[in-house]
């Protein structure tokens, strides 16, 4: 086990990648390693520890104040050489890299060997560029869930799962959900991927229904949420939607009746349904990624991806049903609560990635997958 460390993100803001992030980094430090962080300054470094040293890069995504893609993708290019010439200082440190957009420059900095910790599931062109301009780099390869790991199949030569993870309360809940009305609500980054508008579109056809739109867009995404207020403000959905920003999950969940994630694409997670799962919320989510295999044996309602009839009806069954859903939430927790206490996932994710599994070996800690060697 080395005794520092350097994890690298690209983005300012702090979502659930960056929460795990953090998670690892803390368990570095308890191991007693030194830990240092580069990612731009934001909402992320603010959020840092006192033993987190803060290396600063500029922003390595998609938002750069152009309006044209070529110009972007200059920006994105640019900031690449300027953070290549920081990270170049830490070429002799374990790297564990947070985010396929930080690959190209760890490449330009002259690094030789990364852990790339997978938190996204594979579906752009620009992000399998990322990844074949990083690929020389990648000594490891850990998805956070097994699906997430298929989609790297003829991007990587090896890749090994881990398993994300949650607070778990001691004690299974047991209390009864509001339901008149229907409290629906969503644990978003606000970004048109994630299918909030279907979300929206599902509770305009519930009558009664109230939904919660909790939190925050990314720079490059400020017109999509204003577009969700807008929807907001029409006559049918006036004065049932609530957009109180970033909040605690607890705190929010205690609240609802359910909890939706309508996202559009495929999800590596998400946390948000395993935290609703451990609160005892129930949830519904759209069937790809890894909510089809985590809400699957009864252990929430799965829908058709952009589909708001259907997930209307799917919120309008977990009121309707008051035993089925008891069933349902017990079967959830006892999921999470057996494969995703944050607990024992943190350490063995963190082992993974710098640890002393062989490189070359698919190493698992939920169903072995294969990539077959890249293409």
């Amino acid at each position: 086990m080395t005794d520092s460390i350097l994890f690298v993100t690209h983005s300012p803001q702090r979502s659930g990648a960056e929460s795990v992030m953090l998670d690892l980094a803390a368990e570095c430090h308890r191991r007693g390693m030194s830990v240092s962080v580069a990612c731009p300054v934001g909402p992320l470094s603010d959020s840092f520890p006192p033993w987190a040293v803060h290396v600063e890069i500029p922003h390595l995504g998609r938002d750069h104040g152009r309006r044209t893609r070529a110009g972007a993708a200059w920006g994105m290019a640019r900031a690449m050489v300027v953070a290549a010439r920081t990270l170049r200082a830490h070429r002799g440190t374990p790297i564990v890299a947070n985010s396929a957009h930080t690959l190209p420059a760890l490449r330009l900095a002259g690094v030789r060997s990364v852990a790339w910790l997978v938190h996204d599931h594979v579906v752009s062109r620009k992000t399998r560029v990322f990844i074949g301009a990083g690929r020389p780099l990648l000594r490891r390869v850990v998805a956070v869930s097994p699906t997430t790991a298929s989609a790297l199949e003829g991007l990587v030569d090896h890749v090994a799962v881990g398993r994300l993870g949650v607070d778990i309360p001691d004690t299974a809940p047991t209390g009864t959900r509001p339901t008149d009305p229907v409290r629906a609500g969503t644990l978003s980054v606000l970004t048109p991927w994630k299918g909030v508008d279907v979300f929206l579109e599902a509770i305009a056809r519930l009558d009664d229904a109230t939904a919660v739109v909790a939190g925050e867009a990314f720079p490059g995404d400020v017109g999509y949420a204003a577009s969700l207020r807008q929807r907001a403000e029409h006559p049918d959905l006036a004065g049932r939607v609530t957009f109180p920003g970033r909040v605690r999950a607890t705190d929010a969940l205690a609240q609802w009746t359910v909890h939706v994630s309508a996202s559009i694409a495929p999800e590596a997670g998400p946390l948000t349904a395993m935290e609703a799962m451990a609160a005892g919320v129930p949830v519904v989510a759209t069937d790809h990624g890894n909510p089809r295999t985590l809400l699957a044996d009864g252990r929430g309602v799965l829908v058709p991806p952009g589909d708001p009839d259907a997930l209307a009806d799917a919120i309008s069954s977990i009121a309707a049903d008051p035993r089925g859903t008891a069933t349902m939430v017990h079967r959830a927790y006892a999921h999470v609560a057996e494969h995703h206490d944050r607990r024992e996932t943190v350490p063995a994710l963190l082992d993974l990635l710098v640890g002393t599994t062989p490189s070359g070996a698919t190493v698992d800690t939920t169903d072995a997958v294969s990539t077959g060697g890249a293409r």
